[in-house]
């Protein structure tokens, strides 16, 4: 079973917390929050890559006719199909998770913002490998196969929606007495009922 500090990881790291500011977002400001619809495309945007980047770094650690072996290049395919209509939105979320962590406006998150698309969408792609690659150690390739396998069946959008409400669920601050809450990874919009 996969812990819940793992599932929070591949989560926040599929969201790409902070990508465009270099680091977490922990904005308080209402203007800045991200909806779930945010939150899904970037998501959905980083799937492919983050796929990608998992079965390359697992490959050694996982045997030779396991599911990624398999099937992994098919499914990232499969989910690469999402990336093209979920861009816009993610793009306009990570846009406003670097704003929202710029002190005063900051001039690189403007000038990124005036990049195209073909210069960006590459960027953010190498990022989301990156920071996948850096937060898998060997003993989670195994897990992170399993829980691939599960989810595969599901459409993208789907799967999207689905970390989305782990996110939410993992970055709800506790109501346990007692226990101390602590900041959120993104900024989240409060749910409204």
């Amino acid at each position: 079973m996969i812990s819940l500090t793992l599932a929070r990881r591949s989560a926040a790291t599929l969201a790409l917390a902070g990508l465009l500011a270099g680091q977490q977002a922990f904005a308080a400001d209402a203007r800045a929050c991200l909806e779930p619809a945010d939150v899904d495309a970037m998501v959905a945007y980083a799937l492919p890559s983050a796929m990608d980047s998992a079965i390359t770094f697992c490959a050694p650690h996982l045997a030779p006719q396991g599911y990624f072996a398999r099937e992994g290049q098919s499914l990232v395919q499969r989910y690469a199909q999402a990336k093209p209509a979920a861009w816009p939105r993610a793009k306009a979320a990570l846009l406003k998770l670097g704003q929202a962590d710029a002190k005063g406006g900051d001039q690189t998150i403007a000038q990124m913002a005036r990049l195209p698309d073909k210069a960006l969408q590459p960027f953010a792609d190498g990022m989301v490998g990156q920071m996948v690659t850096e937060s898998i150690k060997p003993q989670s390739c195994a897990p992170l196969e399993q829980m691939t396998r599960l989810l595969a069946p599901l459409p993208p959008e789907n799967t999207a929606s689905l970390f989305t409400f782990i996110i939410r669920m993992v970055d709800s601050p506790s109501r346990k007495p007692g226990i101390v809450p602590r900041k959120p990874g993104l900024p989240l919009c409060p749910e409204t009922p």
